[in-house]
Protein backbone atom coordinates (compact mmCIF):
# COMPACT_ATOMS: atom_id res chain seq x y z
CA UNK A 1 0.00 0.00 0.00
CA UNK A 2 1.35 3.47 -1.07
CA UNK A 3 2.30 5.91 2.03
CA UNK A 4 0.93 9.22 1.41
CA UNK A 5 -2.79 10.68 2.63
CA UNK A 6 -5.75 8.78 2.00
CA UNK A 7 -8.67 10.51 -0.45
CA UNK A 8 -11.74 9.64 0.56
CA UNK A 9 -15.40 10.16 -0.95
CA UNK A 10 -18.07 11.73 0.73
CA UNK A 11 -18.75 7.93 2.73
CA UNK A 12 -15.63 8.16 3.91
CA UNK A 13 -14.52 5.24 1.72
CA UNK A 14 -10.74 5.42 0.59
CA UNK A 15 -10.41 6.20 -2.93
CA UNK A 16 -6.53 6.46 -3.68
CA UNK A 17 -3.47 8.39 -1.96
CA UNK A 18 -1.69 11.51 -2.65
CA UNK A 19 2.28 11.05 -1.63
CA UNK A 20 4.33 14.19 -1.70
CA UNK A 21 7.56 13.95 -1.72
CA UNK A 22 10.42 15.66 -0.08
CA UNK A 23 11.47 17.39 -3.10
CA UNK A 24 8.00 19.01 -3.39
CA UNK A 25 6.72 16.33 -6.37
CA UNK A 26 2.72 14.57 -5.45
CA UNK A 27 2.35 11.28 -6.80
CA UNK A 28 -1.52 9.80 -6.96
CA UNK A 29 -2.15 6.20 -6.35
CA UNK A 30 -5.15 4.57 -6.76
CA UNK A 31 -7.21 2.70 -4.02
CA UNK A 32 -4.98 -0.07 -4.93
CA UNK A 33 -1.75 1.21 -5.19
CA UNK A 34 -1.64 1.60 -8.64
CA UNK A 35 0.51 4.75 -9.94
CA UNK A 36 -1.91 7.16 -11.76
CA UNK A 37 0.08 10.10 -12.24
CA UNK A 38 2.47 12.62 -10.86
CA UNK A 39 3.00 16.31 -10.51
CA UNK A 40 6.28 17.52 -10.97
CA UNK A 41 7.25 20.85 -9.14
CA UNK A 42 9.98 21.72 -10.43
CA UNK A 43 8.13 21.75 -13.72
CA UNK A 44 4.94 22.80 -12.15
CA UNK A 45 3.09 20.33 -14.71
CA UNK A 46 0.86 17.03 -13.84
CA UNK A 47 1.81 14.46 -16.44
CA UNK A 48 -0.54 10.99 -16.15
CA UNK A 49 0.87 7.55 -15.97
CA UNK A 50 2.17 7.72 -19.76
CA UNK A 51 4.21 10.59 -19.02
CA UNK A 52 1.89 12.99 -20.90
CA UNK A 53 1.27 16.86 -20.06
CA UNK A 54 -2.24 17.05 -19.10
CA UNK A 55 -1.70 20.12 -16.99
CA UNK A 56 0.21 23.39 -15.90
CA UNK A 57 0.38 23.20 -12.09
CA UNK A 58 -1.00 20.97 -9.59
CA UNK A 59 -3.90 19.03 -10.96
CA UNK A 60 -2.47 16.02 -9.36
CA UNK A 61 -5.88 15.26 -6.89
CA UNK A 62 -8.47 15.47 -10.47
CA UNK A 63 -6.50 11.54 -10.99
CA UNK A 64 -8.53 10.44 -8.24
CA UNK A 65 -11.85 8.96 -9.46
CA UNK A 66 -14.22 9.64 -6.38
CA UNK A 67 -17.45 8.88 -8.39
CA UNK A 68 -20.01 5.95 -6.92
CA UNK A 69 -19.26 3.92 -10.32
CA UNK A 70 -16.36 1.78 -8.62
CA UNK A 71 -17.83 0.86 -5.42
Amino acid sequence: MPQGTPIKDFRGRIRGYLDTKPNGDVWAYDFYGRLLGKYIKSMDQTRNFYGQVVAKGNAIASFIDLSDSNN
